[in-house]
């Protein structure tokens, strides 16, 4: 069972008149210079050592004799054999961001352009260079 209404405006002890959905009210806003609601301490230190260990298994070796590698490297040779497009693409864009582009922008001053193609067969000029 959901609340009331009015006891859901009230969360913050702000009169429910005051409570908006475009700006959050003035005090729970960051202010300019020191602000104590600033994270301040960085990084959680769980995540620092997550990453630590991480790059520990990214290092370990894997296989042996000429097959022999980290698993790093194993796992981005998997990502370029792959036959998931996915996996493909995101090679493709660690490599680098620009090569892949999702938008192609058609204007021309702002204006939309339109853009007929027509196929070789239908073109006017490939009569003309036949007589």
């Amino acid at each position: 069972m959901t609340p009331d209404p009015e006891d859901t405006a009230n969360i913050q002890g702000i009169e429910p008149e005051k409570v908006g959905y475009k700006n959050p009210p003035k005090s729970a806003q960051f202010k300019k210079g020191y602000d104590p609601k600033r994270n301040m301490r960085g990084v959680p230190k769980d995540a620092v050592a997550m990453r630590k260990h991480m790059r520990e298994i990214a290092a370990e070796i894997i296989g042996s004799g000429d097959s022999e590698m980290t698993r790093l490297s194993a796992m981005l040779r998997q990502l370029w054999t792959s036959r998931n497009p996915a996996h493909n693409k995101l090679a493709l864009q660690v490599l680098d961001p620009k090569i892949l582009t999702e938008h192609t922008d058609i204007t021309s001053d702002g204006k939309a352009m339109i853009v007929n193609i027509i196929p070789a067969s239908q073109d006017t000029n490939a009569d003309d260079s036949d007589q």
